[in-house]
């Protein structure tokens, strides 16, 4: 039967022969997929119509730019737009919610931004994949602004070439991870250069870090990376980390320091290829920290020691180090510490001073030039073999040869003379000798700060009146002298000494025939002292008749705890004062 003019696909399809009818079926399916092809492609379209790629916005505060203003750029900016900002200064602070990077307009750009709201950040960073390059960042000098930079819980962000100053951290991460921080100035600012807190794996490198209170701290964070800085002329420490685990310090410089670079409750960290010299303290300090590696860094030239090994520790590895030309090269009250192979000379005292601690293997090390090699005190139970020691001779050991001379001659010389001449010379040869031995001998080993007191004193107990038949009144009065600054400032533990201290004044009484055996407590006031001045002090005091009353004067104050001692950022209420009158109001 003939096919009609207007046959059905279907019928077309029934009578085309057999080979060519599978490739119909074939066209008829590729031009299904060619249309969903098509429909897919034109949806994408539609959904990321007005995107694009990233557009680049201008910002110049002194017009013809996109906008005059870095937050109305940033607020009108796309997902990953680069804004571009020319030269000027910028009073605002800064909230970053959107992936962007925000750069200078060329390399010679001086973009300064100040924050007009003092108690903000500059730059708030709140999303991740952030990029922040080439700004010059100040606050005001004596201002409290918190941070230049403040990175919160993002990551993948880029913080380079920015120059930071007088803030109280310059650059903070808080709960940020896989950031990286680089060739960042950091200085003049009030606690922090870079301060990283429970966030991990970042990496903060080729930073300059100087003059401000702290350098680097990296604290409850892990698997860090903090390398090629340099953290110098800080008031504590150049590189710091509390209780941080797992993180790699390397090739950085810490120099002019109180400590080089710390670890405090710490773990299972490696301390490799720095250079820790010419600190006021220590080239470094370890407390309360284990499983640490201590590798070919040096710690040479410092006040102190060149490593300092305290309370706490065990099972650090100290090997392949320069540590040398100290007061001591490592001082030592830990246990489990393997010190191996490191080349520690011309230390003033001690090369290696092992106090208290037990476990500690010494072994293969070089000590060439200190007054003693390896000194062992107070029980300290510990492994020491195949060293190379060879201390130099000292005026001590020369006194003391001498002196074994002078006895070995006198003895000999005076087997001719008479009794009584025998027993003048003797006695006079005896008192050289005891003269010589204090100069020899008389040489305290650890020099700590100074006792900090205030010393009370010229206690009087006048104009005295009868209140009734138990009580008489009278009038305590007394001088406190404010004599020896403390280290570091009791009332906010900043780490300048303090000409004003706040302290605390207690009176208590005690009778003589109490048989309690205690104080009492009768009056509590604050004060605030000044260095070397004396500060006259009354108070009236309402005391029971017939009986001998002993009354006690303490003086306290508040001391904050610095780094690295890992009680940092707690305090204690100490006793810095201290004196006790009798007043006798029995009837003869």
């Amino acid at each position: 039967m003939k096919p009609g003019r207007r046959q059905s696909k279907r019928n077309l399809i029934a009578f085309v022969p057999k080979g060519r009818e599978v490739l119909a079926l074939k066209f008829q399916g590729l031009c299904l997929n060619i249309k969903f092809c098509c429909l897919i492609a034109f949806i994408f379209l539609l959904m990321t119509a007005g995107t694009g790629a990233a557009d680049t916005i201008t910002v110049d505060g002194s017009g013809g730019a996109d906008y005059t203003s870095i937050q109305e750029a940033v607020d009108n900016a796309n997902d990953t737009d680069i804004i571009i900002v020319h030269s000027g200064t910028y009073s605002e602070n800064l909230l970053i919610n959107k992936p962007l990077t925000l750069k200078p307009a060329d390399n010679n750009s001086n973009i300064i931004i100040k924050a007009t709201n003092s108690s903000n950040y500059i730059f708030h960073i709140r999303s991740s994949n952030t990029s922040i390059t080439g700004f010059n960042l100040t606050g005001e000098t004596g201002s409290k602004l918190r941070s230049g930079i403040y990175l919160d819980n993002v990551k993948h962000c880029q913080i380079s070439g920015n120059s930071i100053s007088n803030f109280e951290d310059g650059i903070l991460l808080s709960s940020s991870r896989e950031n990286n921080i680089e060739d960042n100035s950091l200085f003049s600012n009030g606690l922090h250069g870079i301060n990283v807190s429970g966030s991990d794996n970042n990496i903060i490198s080729e930073n300059k870090i100087f003059s401000n209170r702290y350098g680097i701290i990296v604290e409850s964070s892990n698997s860090n990376v903090i390398s090629g800085n340099n953290a110098s002329l800080n008031e504590n420490y150049g590189i710091a980390l509390f209780k941080t685990n797992d993180s790699l310090v390397k090739e950085n410089i810490a120099t002019g320091n109180k400590h080089g670079i710390c670890l405090t409750s710490s773990f299972n960290n490696n301390i490799e290829n720095n250079s820790a010299v010419k600190n006021t303290l220590t080239g470094s300090v370890v407390w309360g920290s284990e499983a640490n590696w201590l590798e070919n860094n040096n710690f040479s030239f410092n006040g102190d020691s060149g490593l300092t090994l305290l309370h706490e520790n065990s099972n650090n590895r100290v090997v392949n180090n320069e540590i040398s030309h100290n007061n001591n090269g490592i001082y030592s009250r830990s246990d489990g510490a393997l010190i191996l192979n490191n080349t520690i000379n011309s230390n003033d005292r001690y090369g290696i001073l092992l106090i208290y601690t037990k476990g500690n293997i010494i072994e293969n090390n070089t000590l060439l030039d200190n007054e003693k090699g390896i000194e062992t005190k107070k029980l300290s139970e510990n492994r020491i073999s195949s060293n190379t020691i060879d201390d130099r001779l000292t005026t001590r050991k020369l006194i003391s040869a001498f002196l074994i001379l002078i006895i070995i001659g006198t003895a000999y010389y005076l087997k001719k003379e008479s009794l009584i001449l025998k027993a003048l010379k003797v006695l006079l040869i005896a008192a050289v000798v005891l003269i010589l031995a204090i100069l020899a001998w008389y040489f305290p080993f650890e020099s700590g700060l100074d006792e900090n007191n205030v010393e009370i004193n010229n206690i009087q107990w006048t104009d005295t009146a009868s209140i009734n038949e138990s009580y008489t009144r009278g009038k305590l009065t007394m001088d406190f002298a404010y004599l020896e600054k403390y280290a570091y400032s009791p009332n906010s533990g900043d780490g300048s000494e303090t000409d004003t201290l706040p302290v605390d004044v207690r009176i208590s009484s005690m009778s003589a025939a109490s048989t309690l055996g205690g104080y009492a407590l009768l009056h509590e006031e604050p004060l605030t002292l000044e260095y070397s001045e004396t500060y006259r002090y009354s108070h009236l005091l309402d005391l029971e008749n017939e009986k001998q009353h002993k009354v006690l004067i303490e003086i306290f104050t508040e001391r904050f705890y610095e780094y690295p001692n890992p009680a940092y950022g707690d305090s204690n209420r100490e006793l810095i004062g201290l004196a006790v009158t009798d007043i006798d109001l029995k009837r003869n």
